[in-house]
């Protein structure tokens, strides 16, 4: 889907695919893994010149 408003000064969109399910061998692999990569979020400080 695409639509174009000129008048919106920032874009926004959203990824999704599919995961591995409860019951897959891998998920506690995927889950460790998510755990070590973290989430980002801009309101969290951090960083070499943040505070």
């Amino acid at each position: 889907v695409r639509i174009i408003d000129d008048d919106i000064p920032l874009a926004q969109f959203a990824v999704a695919f599919n995961g591995a399910s409860w019951t897959d061998p891998d998920s506690v692999a995927l889950m460790v893994m998510q755990s070590m990569l973290g989430s980002w979020n801009k309101n969290a400080g951090g960083g070499k010149h943040m505070g």
